[in-house]
């Protein structure tokens, strides 16, 4: 699996696609318009793309009216139980762990999103971000889930633990008290952060059902699994080879010859580290551009290098990709050059 590449585990495309199921949603229906198959997602090893995950929840809410979709998933769902991390949660002794092992191990379910605690006085913040696109349904399932847990597994009542909860996005015509009702708490909309604020002694709450034991069988195993996708090599081999071909597209039927194995192999390979030949395409184009960047080359050498007919096109394709002009960030790096991203 590639790190780079925002990607999310079958196991939660899987249980929306229950969920929208039961809410009565054609379950071939939806694998058609996604183009995914059953056997990807039953596979526990198997991970989508976040942009599938994303055009699920936009398909799911045309399809039911349902404008608090994330919600209601997120707070009937098993909080990420299947994964390595969900059965570590539920087996911690106090909600310290829990939180430990969520800043450890998250990447096991998802990859685009961070988790940061902030300690303040009383409260302790719990904020969350994405470098990806999200939609907001999205967010709160995140969200809901998180309350879920808490309900299911703290001792303690969920109001007790949470004073608020904040979201960068609008509440949009919804009813907020059903919002407050699943969150069990006040919730405050077009916030600068997405974010839990918690009584900071709740840190030491226990939960239900603490196991030593099964949480260290779990934790070896999560840490198993962490290692076999750093030592993954498939996107880099197929990284190597498109940055060799620059300016030139290589087929999938080409790139697969190079690799001795057969075009439907290598694309279901790319599948299950997250990503599409043309996002792994993408992304090189911008990991190259940077490195070009940082050397001090010309925006038209860089341009010419990555395939770009005309300069504005490349300039136009770094904005998206970094959020910036590739001055700007040239600049930046000048100025900073002890640190490596930009935005």
């Amino acid at each position: 699996m590639s790190l780079d590449s925002p990607q999310i585990i079958s196991k939660m495309v899987r249980g929306l696609v229950n969920h929208l199921a039961k809410k009565g949603v054609a379950r071939k229906l939806m694998l058609s318009q996604l183009s995914i198959t059953e056997e990807d997602l039953n596979n526990p090893d198997y991970f989508f793309p976040l942009s599938t995950y994303n055009e699920l929840y936009l398909f799911g809410v045309a399809q039911t009216g349902d404008e608090c979709l994330g919600l209601s998933f997120g707070a009937h769902s098993d909080p990420d139980v299947g994964s390595q991390f969900g059965l570590l949660a539920c087996t911690c002794e106090t909600v310290t762990d829990v939180l430990k092992y969520q800043l450890r191990y998250s990447t096991l379910v998802r990859n685009f999103d961070l988790f940061e605690l902030i300690p303040e006085g009383e409260y302790l913040y719990v904020r969350w971000s994405s470098q990806s696109p999200v939609t907001f349904h999205l967010v709160e399932e995140i969200f809901a889930r998180r309350s879920a847990f808490i309900h299911n597994y703290v001792i303690v009542p969920t109001h007790t633990i949470f004073r608020r909860v904040d979201f960068k996005h609008g509440l949009g015509g919804r009813d907020q008290a059903d919002i407050e009702r699943v969150l069990e708490c006040p919730v405050r909309f077009n916030q600068p952060y997405d974010q839990i604020i918690c009584n900071r002694a709740a840190l030491d709450y226990p939960l239900k059902a603490p196991d030593r034991g099964l949480l260290n069988f779990y934790e070896e195993l999560a840490q198993k699994k962490l290692l076999e996708l750093s030592n993954n090599s498939i996107v880099e081999k197929v990284t190597g080879l498109l940055i060799k071909a620059l300016p030139e597209v290589p087929s999938l039927e080409r790139l697969s010859q190079e690799l001795s194995l057969s075009p439907r192999t290598l694309q279901r390979q790319l599948q299950q580290n997250g990503c599409s030949l043309k996002e792994l395409y993408n992304e090189t184009k911008r990991k190259v551009a940077l490195e070009f960047l940082r050397s001090g080359h010309s925006l038209m050498t860089i341009s010419i290098k990555l395939g770009f007919s005309e300069q504005s096109a490349f300039q136009r394709a770094f904005k998206r990709w970094q959020g910036c002009t590739p001055k700007e960030y040239q600049m930046w790096y000048l100025n900073n050059s002890n640190t490596e991203e930009c935005l």
